[in-house]
């Protein structure tokens, strides 16, 4: 990753929402947010993407970037699913998973977790993947 002296003393995290996303915000208005490539459904058997079967593991896989020039020490990571709709609120996202994760200035990093989706929540849903770190403050 590039060094970028505008964030040198300080942590500035993200996951990308599509390829072209650079962490600049606001994001611009031609870049399909829906399609990020930081997280990513590991079906059983190994398969990535696609969609999510019921009752059975999977591996919810993230990559968080850190474009400052501070280590980023257990920055929590979590990632909600939320049913097809035209807007995604907390009220209709649901918590699969997350985990703490050290990330050095200028890199990048990924963890993963499991789900098992239920019957209800298999085959095409919408996640979402946040990032943040108390200390220094890098909010969401």
């Amino acid at each position: 990753m590039p060094r970028d002296d505008e964030f040198e003393g300080r942590t500035y995290l993200y996951i990308r929402t599509n390829a072209a996303d650079t962490g600049v915000e606001p994001l611009a208005p031609a870049l399909a947010f829906w399609e990020s490539p930081d997280i990513t459904v590991i079906q059983p058997g190994g398969i990535r993407g696609g969609e999510a079967i019921a009752n059975q593991v999977h591996q919810v896989e993230v990559i968080v970037t850190n474009r400052g020039g501070l280590s980023a020490v257990d920055a929590k990571v979590e990632v909600f699913f939320c049913h097809p709709a035209p807007v995604l609120i907390p009220a209709n996202a649901m918590l699969i998973g997350g985990d703490f994760l050290t990330i050095p200035g200028y890199s990048t990093r990924s963890t993963s977790f499991n789900w098992i989706p239920s019957a209800a929540d298999a085959g095409h849903q919408c996640l979402v993947g946040r990032v943040s770190l108390f200390v220094p403050p890098d909010t969401y």
